[in-house]
């Protein structure tokens, strides 16, 4: 297991001053953290809902040149570092005698205590102690003397935000460990805060360097140590901003799960009744009752299946986005040609595009001979170029569509290029986000905003690259990278068995479904401008909200024989596959 970044500092640090033993005789390094206080009875009087006293906890993460049952090892302190002026008076219910000093000073121990959940006796630093002396002793009950007891003046060094000097150290540091450094005892030490942000009222750490006995304390010494403290406190906010950093992706990963275990959830939830929405309009559609359907209902229940195929398509984007996240998407790699098998899928969008009057072209290499092959599941690769064509299908409003597939002995790499709209340059950086979607064209702002993110994805799966070109206006060029061979691969997922040529027959159905999608979103858009462009009350209105479209329109209806796919190849959606996602330019 990984140890903190705070201990790794810690150790980090302590090593570095060990090296030193001349300047540095001992030092003790402590964290701090604020201890949560439960108001007291007065406070609670005046509707305080959590104590105004402000107590730190200083926990000691490791210390060079002081041996371990030292007085001067400190391991846990609890400090109180309330301002003077906002302290409350406890003073006052006691006389001016030595009981009522001693019972104000038993008093915050006790409250320092119970803040902390410590037992009574337990060590407290910053409590009231004599001015005069840092040590003291007291009478055990046998009346033999005890161990001497030892302060540091954490609080004075916490209120005052800067170096504090311990003149006297006593007797107790002739048993500190010289065996490196000077053989003379040391007589002084300082106590300093370390702030790491400007403007923070609680320190994030607390150093005790010992002085070096060799000298005295003066005005270039000070300077030395406030020169080191600021060294931990430079290394100290790395680490600490690196911690933030590292709960913040933490919390973002724990919310994207969450979020893509709910979109998974919906999914599963939407597909169903789908399934008994598309499964009777396949049969009414797709069967002999078509013939005896009159032509208004046949187009408006043609509507019906093309919106529920729409649907069926963002839900499936869904469930695979959350298969790939899971883990739960699992393919063969198998050696592919992959010059005959892109030419095959890209022939499918020939006739829904040049219906539209966009020039289509297509033009894929044949595998270079004594060459290694191009490992990819045939069902993936399927699912990438079905998004990249219908994406500059949807973005295009006229000119020429173009996919390439260029083949070398070291790679493949597929162009889609397009004349459409283009992406505007500020928006390039983001196109392969999730759920983002760019208003290039408010007509076509549509989509989920997950189809070029979920293409990225499966062509990482590959092991390939992805990459864009564009310029607003002038159209986008999408470029695929496919290295050769399978060492790239996961070696389990990988069969060296040659995929079936004619695999591809057996999606051609399910093709066409999203084929149709891909267009419709087009036929909407322009349906809507018509729509707009029509005055309100009129005939030709009133037929396109419901749906209707005159002989020979080409919108997406699917009526009588301007199908240019026909209906049979919806009607192959039930039962339900894991269809391709249709992807929307993000």
């Amino acid at each position: 297991m990984a140890r903190p970044p705070l201990a790794d500092f810690s150790t980090s640090a302590l090593k570095v001053f060990a090296s030193n033993p001349y300047d540095l005789p001992f030092v003790q390094l402590f964290t701090v953290e604020e201890v949560t206080n439960k108001p007291s009875r007065k406070e609670v009087r005046l509707g305080y809902d959590r104590s105004t006293r402000t107590v730190i906890k200083l926990t000691n993460r490791g210390s060079t040149g002081i041996p371990e049952d030292h007085p001067f090892l400190i391991q846990e302190a609890l400090v109180d570092i309330t301002q003077p002026t906002s302290r409350q008076s406890t003073s006052s219910a006691s006389t001016s005698t030595g009981t009522g000093s001693t019972a104000t000073m038993l008093d915050m121990r006790e409250r320092l205590e119970a803040a902390a959940g410590l037992s009574p006796g337990a060590a407290v630093a910053g409590s009231p102690a004599p001015s005069s002396a840092s040590s003291s002793t007291t009478p055990s009950a046998n009346g033999a003397r005890a161990e001497p007891q030892w302060a540091w003046p954490f609080e004075e060094a916490c209120l005052k935000r800067d170096l504090i000097l311990v003149d006297d150290l006593g007797p107790l540091a002739e048993s500190l460990d010289r065996t490196h450094g000077w053989t003379y005892p040391v007589r002084q030490a300082v106590v300093i805060p370390i702030f790491v942000e400007v403007g923070q009222t609680i320190p994030s750490a607390v150093v005790v360097f010992g002085i070096n006995s060799m000298s005295n304390f003066t005005q270039l010494m000070e300077v030395f140590f406030n020169l080191v403290a600021r060294h931990v406190a430079i290394g100290l906010f790395a680490v600490l901003a690196a911690e933030q950093d590292r709960q913040r992706a933490e919390e973002l990963i724990k919310l994207d799960r969450a979020k893509s275990n709910f979109f998974s959830s919906v999914s599963h939830e939407l597909r169903t009744p789908l399934t008994l929405i598309l499964g009777p309009l396949d049969d009414l559609l797709g069967g002999s009752e078509r013939d005896k359907l009159d032509r208004t209902h046949r187009d408006r229940l043609v509507l019906v299946q093309r919106h529920a195929n729409r649907l069926l398509t963002m839900v499936n984007k869904l469930l695979d986005f959350s298969s790939l996240e899971g883990g739960r998407m699992n393919f063969k790699f198998r050696p592919v040609q992959i010059g005959p098998l892109t030419r095959d899928i890209a022939i499918l969008f020939r006739d829904a595009i040049e219906r539209t009057g966009i020039t289509y072209e297509i033009l894929c290499d044949e595998d270079p001979p004594h060459c290694p092959p191009i490992y990819l599941s045939p069902d993936l690769w399927d699912k990438i170029v079905h998004n990249v064509i219908s994406n500059a299908f949807k973005y295009t409003p006229a000119g020429k569509i173009t996919v390439s597939l260029r083949s070398t002995r070291a790679e493949a790499v597929l162009s889609v290029t397009d004349t459409g709209i283009g992406i505007p340059a500020d928006s390039l950086g983001r196109v392969f986000d999730r759920f983002h979607r760019i208003e290039a064209n408010s007509r076509m702002a549509t989509g989920t905003g997950i189809g070029l993110a979920l293409t990225l994805e499966l062509v990482k799966l590959l092991g390939g690259q992805l990459e864009v070109e564009s310029e607003l206006g002038h159209g986008s060029t999408f470029t695929i990278r496919l290295q050769r061979g399978h060492t790239h691969l996961p070696i389990d997922q990988i069969d060296h068995t040659p995929e079936d040529t004619q695999l591809v027959a057996q999606f051609q159905n399910r093709n066409l479904a999203v084929v149709d999608e891909a267009a419709s979103w087009r036929y909407d858009a322009e349906a809507q401008d018509a729509m707009d462009a029509v005055p309100l009350g009129s005939a030709g209105s009133s037929d396109l909200a419901n749906g209707g479209s005159e002989p020979g329109n080409s919108s997406g209806s699917g009526s009588g024989g301007d199908d240019y796919m026909g209906v049979g190849a919806s009607a192959s959606l039930f039962p339900l596959p894991l269809s391709p996602t249709c992807s929307t330019r993000n």
